[in-house]
């Protein structure tokens, strides 16, 4: 009687597991069925119900990291900005694989909130994991609503390095350029910017005081008398489609995981310059990482270099700038580069 008892307890535990399985297993299924309804009803700009098919999905799964995303985009469109944040920040708790999308959005919801000081540090996380040219862009209209116009204009040249046809991009660096007092360079700019904007009231704000500026009154007159500010121009489609479309359309990373550790120039040919250099940036990712050092070098007219290393299980990539014998040059550039929007640039030996 005692071994039937141990058989039957054995049974039934096997039984239970099995059950929970199947329970688990359907509630996956469900829970995908439900973010799919969720998705559809989001394309259809129905963001309430999608909202609700989300919350049935999350219900099933509480782990399931898109549906996070998803929600949190839907409450951006309907304005619901504080509860946008808190879904991505529960994404980052959860899902390190979709953090960069995470830190992005929730820059987006800061923003839209006037909070530019955290969309800026939101924006900056996201472009450590991934310097791509749609937060750099975003980081440099936040740069721009609390006048800091050399970060701005910096952040809108290495966003047109990385997608040179990304037209918003023209009249925002037209903007910061304006404001920096580089007025034939912001008039270059406009110009490329009034195919798409032409009848904006921003646009012609901008392009009538830089005409002014450049001492072309009668020109300006008619811009003036079209111009508003601070208006901005309106999204051309909205949010749902061209985030996700955003997402979708991700620059595609430059292969560096083959390489062995070590320092490259822009080309990625192995090299060993020799004495110092300054650290500007690190990231855990190389998207458009050999783009964004060639724009970097440009900017600031010295070399850039990408070490490659492997620390604590993980593959690292920095941007090193410069090459030097004299450490007073290496201290004058980490100087400028702080000033530039790199506080944390710090001096470093190259092999």
């Amino acid at each position: 009687m005692k071994h039937l008892n141990t058989y039957l307890t054995t049974l039934f535990m096997i039984v239970s597991l099995l059950s929970t399985a199947q329970v688990a297993d359907r509630n996956l299924r469900l829970a995908r069925e439900a973010f799919g309804e969720g998705v559809r009803q989001g394309v259809e700009n129905n963001f309430e119900g999608a909202i609700e098919s989300f919350g049935r999905a999350l219900e099933l799964d509480p782990h399931y990291g898109d549906v996070y995303l998803y929600r949190g985009l839907a409450y951006i469109e309907l304005g619901l900005y504080q509860e946008a944040i808190d879904d991505f920040t529960g994404l980052m708790r959860l899902d390190n694989q979709l953090s960069e999308q995470a830190w992005y959005f929730s820059g987006l919801a800061y923003a839209a909130l006037g909070d530019h000081h955290s969309a800026i540090h939101h924006y900056s996380e996201a472009i450590r994991v991934n310097p791509d040219h749609s937060t750099l862009f975003q980081r440099g209209k936040a740069f721009l609503a609390i006048n800091e116009y050399g970060n701005a204009l910096q952040d809108f040249n290495m966003a047109l390095r990385l997608n040179p046809g990304f037209a918003e991009g023209y009249l925002y660096r037209g903007m910061a350029a304006y404001h920096n007092g580089l007025h034939e360079e912001a008039l270059a700019d406009l110009h490329i910017a009034a195919i798409t904007f032409e009848g904006e009231g921003t646009f012609h704000y901008y392009m009538g005081n830089t005409l002014i500026a450049l001492g072309r009154e009668q020109e300006a007159v008619p811009h003036l008398a079209k111009g508003q500010e601070p208006s901005h121009p309106a999204p051309k489609e909205p949010l749902w489609e061209q985030e996700t479309k955003a997402l979708e359309h991700r620059l595609e990373p430059i292969d560096l995981n083959g390489l062995p550790g070590g320092l490259y120039d822009i080309s990625l040919k192995e090299t060993a310059p020799g004495g110092m250099g300054v650290q500007i940036v690190s990231f855990s990712r190389p998207d458009n990482l050999a783009a964004t050092a060639a724009g970097y070098q440009q900017q600031f007219g010295h070399p850039v270099f990408i070490q490659i290393s492997d620390e604590n299980g993980r593959r690292l990539y920095k941007l090193i700038m410069g090459s030097f014998s004299e450490r007073q040059q290496a201290l004058e550039l980490r100087s400028r580069l702080r000033d530039h929007g790199f506080p944390d640039s710090f001096i470093i030996a190259l092999p």
